[in-house]
Order: structure tokens, then C-alpha cells, then sequence
């Protein structure tokens, strides 16, 4: 791939990376032999090649061994089709990828590899209401009784960045990342880990039976590809995963009448950077009012405004259990100034006029 705002060049990006789970729902312990996709010689097919959008899908068949035999992988194995459906849109930033597979094995771990070739000091994965900056170098722990864990979740995205060039993958409703300490910095986004259900209480008991947790069957996964410049918070990164996890929907109403322009806003709030959380009804308060929340998950203060379509008479500053703090003084009878402190989410209620 190549991203001609930047000239970056990525390879060998969306290869398939499997490996045996001898875990529970809390803890990873991986099993060899690892087995991936790379020199794979898949199925490939253009099925859409038009002006506006491009299609491309990559059929594999993985061999994968169908369980663990005391810690160890079977020799037994089975096929595992996996179908990768690759979507470039006209003037979008993003790789989008669909993902469909049948799990026809037990105990194992299959995640999708992006090498990225960035020399990424960090790696950035969104959270609740934040952005949460991790190390991608790794502590020597050969001496711990415990190791710790390497795959940290995330929400919508993952982002790693050597401040020139940058590279996001956007997920929705993938929860576990890890950035491989190798010399290409590659991101591992895990599909799905399949294990043994096992918890054993007072007596030992076999719940070998139970397959929920192996994930057997058809299933299906949607994420993206994203090269940026520079860091996340310069080049709409964030906006960009919310965007693949909440996709514009159309509704047929009847005929209206009024003179509203065509790029009117309900709610507009700027600079993007700022992050719309929630618009809902109050717990208490019986007027009419809305409590409108939202936050800055950057490293910098950010000085914003909010603007509405409804009229407003009175704006107040909130808690998150909606207890009162302060007037916000309004701009017009449409918007208010706001000023949201790094890592700081901002609740207020907006008083609509009658």
C-alpha cells in the first residue's frame, strides 16, 4: 500500500497469524508452532473495479491443528476458510477489510497482522473517554515470577506514529491489541481467542462439554487500515474510527414543509477534536433542557464552542452525577464558549427556550 499524501509504502499488510491457547478468559499462555499466512498462496479475485470503489477478495485455506493435546498442538489439523473482502473507496483515507471465517478448531488465537516499517516509540489505543499512550519497547522480565501481559484492549482504534508519518487500525468491536517488538512495528489486532472453559471450584469438574467459549462456527469481522501523517490527533484519526463504528443511516420521511438550509446542524460542536459523548434527557430536572456531555482526549487544552439549532436561554456547567458547578455565559442565543482541559470530559445543561 501506498499513501501518496505521505509517500509511505506498507507491505505484507492483513496477513493472518495463528497460534495454540492454552488460557482462560483472563490470561494468554500461547502455544507453538505459530502459523501465519505469508507465504500463503490464496485465492485472489477483483469482484468491483469502477470509479467510486473498489473490490478485492483474498480467500485462504488455513490448516490449522484442531486442539491441544496435553499443552500441545494435535497433529490432527483442519481446514479453516477464512474469505478477506478489501474495500478502497474514491477519496477515502482508509483500507477497509471484512473479514469472514468458519472456526473449525479448538484452543487457538488467530489475529490479523499490519506491519507498519515505523520506528514507534509508542503506541496509542483509545479508551473510555482517553487515548492511552503505551510503550512499545519492551522490559526485560526474565527474572519475574509472573510475566506480564503484552495485548492491551482497546475501543475504536490503534495508532502508531513516529511523528511523520503514521499508521491506525480502526476496529469495530475487535477489543485486544498488541504491537510486536520487531523491526517492522507490527500491530496485531486479535480476532478472536478460542479456549477451554474451565473454572474449578471447590471440587474439580469437567466442563469439557461446553464449547461457547471456543468459538466454533461462522462469524464475521470489520475493521480498517488507516496511514495518516503525523500523529493521531492531527489527521482526523479519531473521527475517522467513529465514523467506521457509526455509519450514516437514511430514513424516508413524508413530505415537509419549512425553509431550513440544506447544511444545517442540530448540534455542531468544534474543533472536531472535542469529542461528542451523549445529548439526553436529564435525571431530574423537569424543564425543558438537555445535558449535553463531551471530552478531550488530547494532550492539549482545547478552546471550543458549541452551537445548536434550538434556541437556548440558559447554559450550566455540570458534574457527572448532574449536580450544578456554573453558568456558562452564552455567545448568542445559539451558542456558548467552552474551554476543556487535557484528558477532561465536560458535562452541561443546555435550558431550551420555550
Amino acid at each position: 500500500m501506498l499513501d501518496k499524501t505521505t509517500g509511505k509504502h506498507f507491505s505484507g499488510l492483513g496477513y493472518f497469524s495463528d497460534e495454540g491457547e492454552a488460557g482462560h478468559a483472563w490470561t494468554h499462555i500461547p502455544v507453538d508452532p505459530v502459523i501465519n499466512t505469508n507465504r500463503a498462496k490464496p485465492t485472489i479475485s477483483l469482484t468491483q473495479n469502477g470509479e467510486l470503489v473498489s473490490v478485492v477478495h483474498v480467500r485462504h485455506e488455513l490448516e490449522i491443528p484442531t486442539r491441544l493435546e496435553n499443552d500441545r498442538r494435535s497433529e490432527e489439523v483442519c481446514q479453516v476458510p477464512i474469505i478477506m473482502k478489501i474495500t478502497l473507496r474514491r477519496g477515502s483515507s482508509a483500507i477497509e477489510l471484512d473479514v469472514g471465517l468458519d472456526n473449525r478448531a479448538e484452543d487457538h488465537r488467530l489475529r490479523l497482522m499490519f506491519p507498519t516499517d515505523i520506528d514507534a516509540e509508542y503506541s496509542w489505543g483509545e479508551g473510555q473517554f482517553d487515548v492511552v499512550r503505551r510503550t512499545t519497547k519492551r522490559t526485560n522480565t526474565s527474572d519475574w515470577i509472573e510475566q506480564p501481559m503484552v495485548d492491551y484492549p482497546l475501543h475504536n482504534f490503534v495508532d502508531v506514529s513516529d511523528g511523520q508519518t503514521g499508521a491506525a487500525v480502526l476496529v469495530d468491536g475487535l477489543k485486544e491489541y498488541e504491537v510486536l517488538d520487531n523491526a517492522q512495528t507490527t500491530v496485531a489486532i486479535t480476532l478472536f481467542r478460542a479456549f477451554s472453559y474451565v473454572i474449578q471450584p471447590s471440587s474439580v469438574q469437567d466442563y469439557s462439554y461446553q464449547k461457547g467459549s471456543q468459538r466454533l462456527g461462522k462469524q464475521t469481522y470489520r475493521l480498517a487500515f488507516m496511514p495518516h501523517a503525523g500523529y493521531w490527533q492531527t489527521d482526523n484519526v479519531y473521527h475517522s474510527a467513529l465514523a467506521i463504528n457509526n455509519e450514516l443511516k437514511l430514513i424516508q420521511i413524508g413530505r415537509a414543509t419549512g425553509n431550513l438550509i440544506p447544511e444545517l446542524s442540530f448540534l455542531r460542536i468544534t474543533p472536531e477534536s472535542l469529542v461528542f459523548s451523549a445529548l439526553k434527557s436529564p435525571e431530574t430536572e423537569s424543564a425543558k433542557s438537555l445535558v449535553l456531555r463531551l471530552y478531550n482526549p488530547t494532550d492539549s487544552e482545547i478552546q471550543g464552542e458549541v452551537r445548536t439549532h434550538f434556541k437556548l436561554t440558559d447554559v450550566r456547567l455540570m458534574t457527572l452525577e448532574e449536580t450544578e458547578l456554573g453558568v456558562i455565559p452564552l455567545t448568542d442565543s445559539n451558542s456558548f464558549q467552552i474551554t476543556v482541559p487535557t484528558k477532561k470530559i465536560r458535562t452541561f445543561r443546555l435550558k431550551i427556550e420555550e
